[in-house]
């Protein structure tokens, strides 16, 4: 059995929420059958009538991490689940991926590192590809202050990743390259947003 360092007070309270064996290994991040082999071991099986997951009323619902009740904006949805949405709210949610991501940091170096070696030739040419798109988007008046706001830019990216654990990125507002306009590379056209929110703007011109 998985060892679980957790209170049996805890583990009670979120019974009692009505959480399923899943749900209760989601928060104390062990597995199901770990969860229900726990409940047998401290004769709480049967606890509570309801074992599915935790009820929505009126719109809200309790985070199964930090057992608030929150309007249903608060959580994700999430097609698989009974109820629709994640058991917990986007809140905790993102702090639990900054603290993985700040605990496994090496550990993600290391797979991209790999990644990287695996893939020489792919990465080669995209940098090639990105190159000659930057090289025909420099205006004629870009200058050393622009160099020196780009540079300044990419330490702040580094100081915001370093602070929230998340990457963050130099975006062009207006995309290089565009099937509707394309933008410049230069200090108007730059602005710092997270990897995440940068991969999934793409090349697209979101006004």
């Amino acid at each position: 059995m998985e060892k679980l360092n957790i209170n049996k007070n805890d583990f009670i309270f979120f019974i009692k929420l009505g959480c399923s064996n899943k749900e209760l290994g989601e928060v104390f991040d062990c597995s199901e059958r770990t969860a229900a082999k726990r409940k047998v071991e401290w004769n709480l099986v049967g606890l509570t009538t309801n074992n599915s997951t935790s009820k929505i009323t009126q719109g809200k619902r309790i985070c199964l991490a930090c057992g608030i009740e929150k309007p249903l904006s608060s959580f994700t949805k999430h097609a698989s689940a009974k109820s629709g949405y994640r058991s917990k709210c986007k809140e905790c949610r993102s702090n639990e991926s900054k603290a993985w991501y700040k605990a496994n940091k090496e550990h993600r170096n290391n797979i991209a590192n790999k990644h990287y070696q695996n893939n020489k030739d792919s990465y080669y040419a995209r940098y090639a590809k990105r190159r000659a798109k930057l090289k025909n988007a420099v205006p004629p008046w870009y200058s050393e202050k622009d160099e020196s706001v780009f540079l300044e830019l990419r330490e702040r990216c580094k100081k915001l990743e370093e602070e929230t654990g998340i990457p963050h990125e130099i975006d062009h507002i207006v995309p290089l390259q565009s099937d509707i306009v394309c933008g410049l590379h230069c200090k108007e056209n730059w602005q710092i947003l997270t990897r995440a929110e940068n991969r999934s703007k793409g090349n697209k011109f979101i006004t």
